[in-house]
């Protein structure tokens, strides 16, 4: 008998970036060790552009917060 998963609350936008961004950062890892590898230059400008997405996004959330006097968990 399968045992049904537990339900988790769906990732936020800003979740997903810093999951993105990590994925990214392994997967240039990756890339850098192959032989002549033309990936990991294209994936770095990928994470770079994600990175400023993600600061971009975590600083708007800082200021909603400062504006409503609370902590929101939404990214």
């Amino acid at each position: 008998m399968e045992k049904a998963m537990p339900m988790m609350r769906p990732m936020t936008r800003t979740e997903l970036l810093h999951r993105a961004v990590e994925l990214g950062d392994e997967l240039i890892a990756l890339a850098d060790r192959l032989p002549g590898s033309l990936a990991a230059p294209h994936l770095s400008l990928g994470i770079e552009m994600l990175r400023a997405e993600l600061a971009a996004a975590d600083k708007l959330n800082r200021l909603r917060d400062t504006a409503s006097g609370s902590h929101s968990p939404e990214g």
